[in-house]
C-alpha cells in the first residue's frame, strides 16, 4: 500500500517555512553565543547520546508496548553533530585566529539554519512513520498475544483478540493485514473444533477463510486458502458421511489446482492434485455404494 502523506506534508512545509522565517528575523547568533566552544561540545555530546539510545532501540522500543524501531534518529543525531562541529570550528577561529582569518557570522547562521531545516524535516518524517505504522504495530502485538493463547489452547480468548483488532483494520486500505487476521481466525476455529461443537466451528472457519478469497490483493494466497477450505469440507464430509461436502471439497481442490498452475507452483500443484485424487476416489465409492 502506498503511503499518502497528506497533512504531514503540509505541516512539514509550514513548520520548515515558519522556522526559516523566524531564523531570518532572529538568527541563531542572536539567540545563543556562537563563539562558545562549550556549546558546540554540548551538542556533540548530545548527538553521541542520541546515537547510543538509537543503538539500544532493539532492546528497548522493540520489547516494549511501543514495538517501534526509529528510522531517522541516527541521521538527526548526525545533523546535531555537524552543528556542534560548525560552532566549535567557528569559536576556535574567532578566539585564536581572529587576526588572520575572518568569518562573517552571517554564513555560520546560514549553515545552521539549513541544518535546522533538515533536522525539522527528519523529525516530521519520523513522526509520520510512527503514526502511519501505529495500526500495524497494534496488529502485530495482538497477533503475538493471540498466538500465545492458541499455544496454550485458549482458543476463545484468541478469537476475542482477533475480533478486537479486526474491527480497527480497513480491509480496503490494508488488505494484507486484514487477510492475515481472517486466515488466522479461521485456523483458530479449526483448532477449536477439535474440542467442541465441531461442525459449527468448522463452518465458521470456512466463513472467515472465504473473506480472504474476496481480497484481490491476496490472489497468490488464494490457492492455499482454497486447499484449507477443501480440507475443512472434507473433514465435515467424513464426520457426517455427506456426499455434498465431498463435492464441495473437490471443487475447492480443483480451483486450487488451477490457481497453482497459474502461479506456476509445482509443489502446490502436486499437493492439490493428491487431494483431488483422494476425494475423487472416495466420491467414486460413495456413488457406487
Amino acid at each position: 500500500m502506498k503511503r499518502k502523506p497528506g497533512l504531514f506534508l503540509v505541516a512539514t512545509i509550514i513548520i520548515v517555512l515558519s522556522a526559516n522565517y523566524l531564523l531570518t528575523k532572529n538568527p541563531v547568533g542572536t539567540l545563543v553565543e556562537l563563539k562558545n566552544v562549550w556549546l558546540g561540545v554540548g551538542l556533540l555530546a548530545a548527538s553521541i547520546l542520541i546515537i547510543l539510545m538509537n543503538f539500544f532501540a532493539k532492546k528497548t522500543f522493540l520489547k516494549s508496548y511501543i514495538n517501534y524501531k526509529p528510522r531517522e534518529i541516527w541521521l538527526m543525531s548526525v545533523l546535531i553533530f555537524v552543528v556542534g562541529l560548525v560552532i566549535i570550528f567557528y569559536a576556535v577561529i574567532c578566539q585564536n585566529y581572529a587576526d588572520r582569518i575572518t568569518i562573517d557570522e552571517f554564513y555560520v547562521n546560514l549553515i545552521i539554519q539549513i541544518l535546522i531545516s533538515a533536522l525539522l524535516i527528519l523529525l516530521m518524517r519520523e513522526l509520520y512513520t510512527y503514526t502511519y505504522e501505529y495500526p500495524i504495530r497494534k496488529v502485530l502485538k495482538v497477533m503475538e498475544k493471540a498466538g500465545h493463547l492458541i499455544d496454550n489452547m485458549e482458543y476463545k480468548k484468541a478469537l476475542s483478540e482477533f475480533e478486537s483488532v479486526e474491527k480497527k483494520i480497513d480491509c480496503f486500505k490494508r488488505p494484507h493485514i486484514y487477510g492475515w487476521i481472517k486466515q488466522s481466525k479461521g485456523l483458530c476455529y479449526v483448532k477449536l473444533s477439535n474440542y467442541e461443537d465441531k461442525k459449527n466451528n468448522l463452518l465458521l472457519a470456512v466463513q472467515e477463510l472465504e473473506e480472504v478469497l474476496k481480497l484481490k490483493e491476496l490472489k497468490r494466497q488464494h490457492a492455499q486458502v482454497k486447499v484449507d477450505i477443501g480440507n475443512i469440507f472434507f473433514d465435515i464430509a467424513e464426520m457426517d458421511n455427506d456426499i455434498k461436502y465431498y463435492e464441495n471439497a473437490l471443487n475447492m481442490y480443483n480451483d486450487a489446482l488451477n490457481q497453482y498452475k497459474l502461479n506456476k507452483d509445482y509443489d502446490g500443484c502436486m499437493n492439490a492434485l493428491r487431494y483431488v485424487e483422494k476425494t475423487k476416489t472416495i466420491l467414486g465409492f460413495e456413488k457406487t455404494s
